[in-house]
């Protein structure tokens, strides 16, 4: 709990300052998705601030935690008549940035995500009774981030 109450400062700053044009949603990248109820015109990512609240709470993590932190990414993806795309975040390069300069392991299974769809057709996010390509990692998304997870693991 007392992680819980240190992580305060950032929702609060995230959620009424950083990205007022984003919802709390864990069917975006970094657990948001836009706003459509607000205006987004002249709304920018304040870059520095989200690296400065970032390596705060990294900081408070390896003080709480001295082994090895592994943060495993899953971007979202978009089905079209071409294929499927990554949707890349601005925040995400942030972020990774953010934990390779704190020694953090940050692992993108993004391009795995797309090798399993140019190779089977099959999508990570979605069900038989949703929107495929959206919402929650089904089977083949929880099977890809296993995999690659294992791969890391194994390379030591």
């Amino acid at each position: 709990s007392v992680v819980a109450k240190e992580m305060l400062p950032f929702v609060s700053y995230w959620k009424d300052k950083q990205l007022p044009f984003m919802i709390p949603d864990f069917g975006g990248a970094f657990g948001i998705v836009p706003n459509k109820e607000q205006e987004t015109e002249n709304l920018e990512f304040d870059e520095a601030t989200y690296r400065r609240i970032l390596e705060e709470i990294f900081a408070t993590m390896k003080e709480c935690y001295q082994g090895e932190i592994i943060i495993v990414y899953h971007p979202p993806v978009e089905l079209n008549g071409d294929g499927m795309k990554l949707i890349r975040d601005p925040a995400q390069k942030v972020f990774e940035e953010t934990c390779q300069r704190k020694g953090i392991c940050f692992l993108d299974v993004g391009d795995a995500f797309l090798e399993e769809y140019e190779q089977t057709y099959a999508v990570p996010y979605g069900f038989c009774n949703t929107t495929m390509g959206a919402g929650h990692l089904n089977q083949t998304g929880h099977r890809i981030m296993a995999e690659e997870l294992y791969q890391l693991l194994k390379r030591g």
